[in-house]
Protein backbone atom coordinates (compact mmCIF):
# COMPACT_ATOMS: atom_id res chain seq x y z
CA UNK A 1 0.00 0.00 0.00
CA UNK A 2 1.45 3.35 -1.02
CA UNK A 3 1.54 6.14 1.57
CA UNK A 4 -0.09 9.47 0.82
CA UNK A 5 2.89 11.12 2.54
CA UNK A 6 6.27 9.89 3.73
CA UNK A 7 8.62 12.36 5.45
CA UNK A 8 11.87 10.65 6.56
CA UNK A 9 12.94 13.88 8.32
CA UNK A 10 16.65 13.18 8.10
CA UNK A 11 19.83 14.57 6.63
CA UNK A 12 19.37 12.73 3.34
CA UNK A 13 15.93 14.12 2.49
CA UNK A 14 15.57 17.08 4.87
CA UNK A 15 11.81 17.81 5.09
CA UNK A 16 10.95 16.38 1.65
CA UNK A 17 8.14 13.91 0.97
CA UNK A 18 9.43 10.76 -0.76
CA UNK A 19 6.02 9.25 -1.48
CA UNK A 20 4.77 9.13 -5.04
CA UNK A 21 2.34 11.95 -4.16
CA UNK A 22 5.27 14.43 -4.05
CA UNK A 23 3.72 16.68 -1.41
CA UNK A 24 5.48 20.01 -0.84
CA UNK A 25 8.43 19.85 1.57
CA UNK A 26 8.02 21.10 5.10
CA UNK A 27 9.06 24.66 5.95
CA UNK A 28 11.35 24.47 8.97
CA UNK A 29 12.45 27.03 11.51
CA UNK A 30 14.92 26.62 14.39
CA UNK A 31 15.21 22.84 14.11
CA UNK A 32 18.42 20.82 13.84
CA UNK A 33 19.43 17.37 12.67
CA UNK A 34 20.01 14.83 15.43
CA UNK A 35 20.64 11.06 15.75
CA UNK A 36 17.77 8.88 14.55
CA UNK A 37 15.97 5.89 16.07
CA UNK A 38 18.69 3.53 14.83
CA UNK A 39 21.47 5.80 16.10
CA UNK A 40 22.38 7.06 12.64
CA UNK A 41 23.76 10.60 12.50
CA UNK A 42 21.24 13.07 11.08
CA UNK A 43 18.42 10.54 11.31
CA UNK A 44 15.86 12.88 12.86
CA UNK A 45 15.01 16.51 13.55
CA UNK A 46 15.44 18.04 17.00
CA UNK A 47 12.84 20.54 18.27
CA UNK A 48 13.91 22.91 21.04
CA UNK A 49 10.62 23.18 22.93
CA UNK A 50 10.18 26.86 22.05
CA UNK A 51 7.37 28.45 20.05
CA UNK A 52 9.92 29.39 17.37
CA UNK A 53 10.97 25.77 16.73
CA UNK A 54 8.64 24.03 14.28
CA UNK A 55 8.01 22.60 10.81
CA UNK A 56 4.95 23.55 8.75
CA UNK A 57 3.78 21.17 6.03
CA UNK A 58 1.64 22.82 3.31
CA UNK A 59 -1.41 20.74 2.43
CA UNK A 60 -2.34 20.94 -1.24
CA UNK A 61 -4.74 18.01 -0.79
CA UNK A 62 -2.14 15.26 -0.50
CA UNK A 63 -2.32 15.18 3.31
CA UNK A 64 -6.11 15.01 3.26
CA UNK A 65 -7.33 11.57 4.35
CA UNK A 66 -11.09 12.01 4.27
CA UNK A 67 -12.09 8.59 5.50
CA UNK A 68 -9.88 5.87 7.01
CA UNK A 69 -6.23 6.67 7.80
CA UNK A 70 -3.03 5.54 9.48
CA UNK A 71 -0.52 7.93 11.03
CA UNK A 72 2.92 6.63 12.07
CA UNK A 73 6.07 8.30 13.43
CA UNK A 74 9.18 7.72 15.51
CA UNK A 75 9.38 10.16 18.43
CA UNK A 76 11.81 10.90 21.25
CA UNK A 77 10.35 13.29 23.81
CA UNK A 78 12.18 15.27 26.46
CA UNK A 79 9.23 17.17 27.91
CA UNK A 80 5.59 16.26 28.41
CA UNK A 81 3.64 18.39 25.94
CA UNK A 82 3.64 19.44 22.28
CA UNK A 83 2.32 18.81 18.75
CA UNK A 84 3.62 15.92 16.65
CA UNK A 85 1.37 16.26 13.58
CA UNK A 86 -1.32 18.88 14.02
CA UNK A 87 -3.83 19.81 11.30
CA UNK A 88 -4.31 23.57 11.56
CA UNK A 89 -3.64 26.71 9.62
CA UNK A 90 -0.76 28.60 11.25
CA UNK A 91 -3.08 31.50 12.19
CA UNK A 92 -6.02 29.23 13.14
CA UNK A 93 -8.26 30.32 15.96
CA UNK A 94 -8.62 28.04 18.96
CA UNK A 95 -11.32 25.48 18.23
CA UNK A 96 -10.77 25.30 14.47
CA UNK A 97 -8.01 22.70 14.62
CA UNK A 98 -8.44 19.43 12.73
CA UNK A 99 -7.08 16.01 13.66
CA UNK A 100 -4.30 16.11 16.25
CA UNK A 101 -1.44 13.79 17.11
CA UNK A 102 0.48 15.16 20.07
CA UNK A 103 2.10 14.69 23.45
CA UNK A 104 0.17 15.73 26.53
CA UNK A 105 1.22 15.03 30.13
CA UNK A 106 3.75 12.48 28.92
CA UNK A 107 1.20 10.53 26.90
CA UNK A 108 0.85 10.15 23.15
CA UNK A 109 -2.64 11.37 22.32
CA UNK A 110 -4.90 11.71 19.32
CA UNK A 111 -8.01 13.83 18.86
CA UNK A 112 -10.10 13.14 15.78
CA UNK A 113 -12.49 15.83 14.57
CA UNK A 114 -15.36 15.95 12.11
CA UNK A 115 -14.50 17.60 8.80
CA UNK A 116 -17.58 19.82 8.45
CA UNK A 117 -17.54 21.69 11.77
CA UNK A 118 -14.49 20.48 13.75
CA UNK A 119 -16.70 18.70 16.30
CA UNK A 120 -14.61 16.24 18.32
CA UNK A 121 -15.41 12.63 17.45
CA UNK A 122 -13.08 11.05 19.99
CA UNK A 123 -9.85 11.41 21.95
CA UNK A 124 -7.57 8.55 22.89
CA UNK A 125 -4.35 8.51 24.94
CA UNK A 126 -1.58 6.05 25.66
CA UNK A 127 -0.04 5.35 29.05
CA UNK A 128 2.82 7.63 30.10
CA UNK A 129 5.81 6.95 27.84
CA UNK A 130 9.38 6.86 29.08
CA UNK A 131 11.15 10.12 28.14
CA UNK A 132 14.43 10.31 26.23
CA UNK A 133 13.61 6.98 24.60
CA UNK A 134 12.58 6.33 21.02
CA UNK A 135 8.98 5.15 20.56
CA UNK A 136 7.24 4.16 17.33
CA UNK A 137 3.73 5.59 17.68
CA UNK A 138 0.69 5.33 15.46
CA UNK A 139 -3.04 5.88 15.10
CA UNK A 140 -5.46 4.03 12.82
CA UNK A 141 -9.04 5.01 12.06
CA UNK A 142 -11.56 2.87 10.18
CA UNK A 143 -14.33 4.96 8.67
CA UNK A 144 -16.67 1.97 8.21
CA UNK A 145 -16.41 0.43 11.69
CA UNK A 146 -15.58 3.63 13.57
CA UNK A 147 -12.67 1.91 15.29
CA UNK A 148 -9.77 4.07 16.46
CA UNK A 149 -6.55 2.46 17.70
CA UNK A 150 -3.33 3.74 19.21
CA UNK A 151 -0.25 1.69 18.36
CA UNK A 152 3.02 1.65 20.31
CA UNK A 153 6.18 0.08 18.94
CA UNK A 154 4.23 -2.01 16.45
CA UNK A 155 1.60 -3.38 18.85
CA UNK A 156 -2.01 -2.33 19.43
CA UNK A 157 -2.11 -0.38 22.68
CA UNK A 158 -5.62 1.05 23.05
CA UNK A 159 -8.81 1.18 21.01
CA UNK A 160 -12.21 2.83 20.94
CA UNK A 161 -15.29 2.81 18.72
CA UNK A 162 -16.76 6.05 17.36
CA UNK A 163 -20.53 5.60 17.50
CA UNK A 164 -21.21 7.66 14.39
CA UNK A 165 -18.17 7.66 12.07
CA UNK A 166 -17.67 10.82 10.02
CA UNK A 167 -15.25 12.21 7.50
CA UNK A 168 -12.37 13.70 9.47
CA UNK A 169 -10.78 17.15 9.48
CA UNK A 170 -7.55 16.84 7.51
CA UNK A 171 -7.81 19.61 4.91
CA UNK A 172 -5.58 22.10 6.72
CA UNK A 173 -1.83 22.49 6.72
CA UNK A 174 0.10 20.53 9.34
CA UNK A 175 2.11 21.96 12.23
CA UNK A 176 4.88 19.99 13.95
CA UNK A 177 6.69 21.07 17.10
CA UNK A 178 4.67 24.17 17.96
CA UNK A 179 1.10 25.41 17.52
CA UNK A 180 -1.00 28.27 18.86
CA UNK A 181 -3.44 27.75 21.72
CA UNK A 182 -2.85 25.22 24.48
CA UNK A 183 -0.94 22.63 22.41
CA UNK A 184 2.43 23.53 23.92
CA UNK A 185 5.82 23.23 22.26
CA UNK A 186 7.39 19.84 21.61
CA UNK A 187 10.92 19.27 22.89
CA UNK A 188 12.57 16.21 21.42
CA UNK A 189 13.12 14.48 18.09
CA UNK A 190 10.81 13.27 15.33
CA UNK A 191 11.64 10.94 12.45
CA UNK A 192 10.06 8.80 9.72
CA UNK A 193 6.55 10.27 9.57
CA UNK A 194 4.14 8.22 7.44
CA UNK A 195 0.52 8.82 6.45
CA UNK A 196 -1.80 6.33 4.70
CA UNK A 197 -5.38 6.65 3.51
CA UNK A 198 -6.55 3.39 5.08
CA UNK A 199 -6.11 1.61 8.41
CA UNK A 200 -3.06 -0.64 8.16
CA UNK A 201 -2.93 -4.09 9.71
CA UNK A 202 -0.56 -5.08 12.51
CA UNK A 203 1.77 -6.79 10.03
CA UNK A 204 1.83 -3.72 7.79
CA UNK A 205 2.56 -1.43 10.75
CA UNK A 206 5.36 -3.72 11.89
CA UNK A 207 6.84 -3.55 8.38
CA UNK A 208 6.48 0.24 8.25
CA UNK A 209 8.34 0.48 11.56
CA UNK A 210 11.62 -0.39 9.86
CA UNK A 211 11.29 1.52 6.58
CA UNK A 212 13.75 4.27 7.58
CA UNK A 213 16.30 2.05 9.26
CA UNK A 214 18.88 0.78 6.77
CA UNK A 215 22.05 2.87 6.64
CA UNK A 216 22.38 4.53 3.25
CA UNK A 217 18.84 3.57 2.23
CA UNK A 218 17.66 5.59 -0.75
CA UNK A 219 14.29 6.70 -2.02
CA UNK A 220 14.23 3.81 -4.47
CA UNK A 221 14.75 1.18 -1.76
CA UNK A 222 11.85 2.57 0.26
CA UNK A 223 9.48 2.85 -2.70
CA UNK A 224 10.34 -0.67 -3.87
CA UNK A 225 9.55 -2.01 -0.41
CA UNK A 226 6.23 -0.15 -0.29
CA UNK A 227 5.27 -1.32 -3.77
CA UNK A 228 5.39 -4.92 -2.57
CA UNK A 229 2.61 -4.40 -0.01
Amino acid sequence: MQPVAFFPLNGQYDTADISLRSNPPGLSKDVNLAPGPDGSAGGSYQFSGNSTSFITFPNNGGLHTTYSFTFLAWIYHEEVKGPIFYYADPAAELGSFGNKFLFNEGRFKTTIRQMSNFTKLTSLSSDILEPQTWHFVGVTYNYVSGEVKIWLNGSEHRDQIVSWPWQTATRQSVLMGSASGSAGNFKGRISCVQLYDRDLTKLEIEDAKWLCFTAGKTFFHVILRLSLW
